[in-house]
């Protein structure tokens, strides 16, 4: 499932304070990973960034929350004749120039 999941880069000029987590949940349909890192960027620039990445690997946004100090978007991507995928990304800036990014990927069945 992981092989579909959007890949994300972080801004160049981002240090990494908290190296990626990733892992299954508490089920094998889902997959999240986090980081925390600090950026001269704000959050609507890093948001922006990474929603560039993700709408150019064939996503689609669902939703779109720009609230500060959040900003959070559901995307689906279907695997064609194997299933369909969620993946929520949000940015949440955590203190001056600090940021935690978590992706949760779920996949679903696709109905025939």
């Amino acid at each position: 499932m992981m092989q579909f999941a959007p890949v994300l880069d972080l801004p160049d000029t981002a240090t990494v304070i908290q190296p990626p987590v990733s892992g299954n949940t508490l089920s094998p349909d889902m997959y999240e990973t986090s980081a925390v890192f600090a950026s001269d960027m704000s959050g609507e620039q890093i948001f922006e960034l990474l929603a560039g990445q993700i709408a150019f690997q064939g996503w689609l946004p669902a939703n779109a929350e720009g609230d500060s100090p959040s900003l959070d978007v559901t995307w689906f991507k279907d695997v064609p004749e194997r299933f369909a995928l969620r993946a929520n990304v949000k940015v949440v800036e955590i203190g001056a120039d600090r940021f935690a990014i978590r992706m949760r990927v779920e996949k679903s069945m696709l109905e025939r």
